[in-house]
């Protein structure tokens, strides 16, 4: 039986919720939530990272801004924030190869302190 995981999301109008999915379906889930075809993975400086839509800029309707998660990006310094829903992650080992895994507490510590607010349980 597929071990559940929960990742977080932030959408641009400053809303979180949890989406729960096992490993196999992971990436799949990441692009439905986010709602692209062609996810981008972005590192942050505080040890974690997010899923964005590597399009969301140049689409005929582009993603609307997401002032919250811009706030952990450095390109947004220099014009570049990010777009759309992101999913927040770590880089973690699975089977003995980095991939994507669920936030440690500490992880979600820094996104209440940085967006100002707790996470949804």
């Amino acid at each position: 039986m597929a071990t559940v995981e929960k990742y977080l999301v932030l959408f641009p109008d400053g809303s979180m919720r949890w989406i729960h999915t096992d490993r196999a379906n992971m990436y799949s889930a990441f692009r439905e939530v986010i709602g692209c075809d062609c996810l981008e993975c972005v590192t942050f400086p505080f040890g974690f990272c997010c899923m964005v839509d590597e399009l969301g800029k140049v689409k005929t309707e582009p993603q609307p801004l997401n002032p919250l998660a811009s706030l952990f990006y450095r390109g947004t310094a220099y014009g570049d924030p990010l777009v759309g829903a992101v999913v927040f992650f770590r880089i973690g080992r699975v089977n003995g190869e980095y991939d994507c895994v669920p936030l440690s507490e500490r992880e979600l510590h820094i996104i209440e302190t940085v967006i100002g607010r707790r996470v949804p349980q």
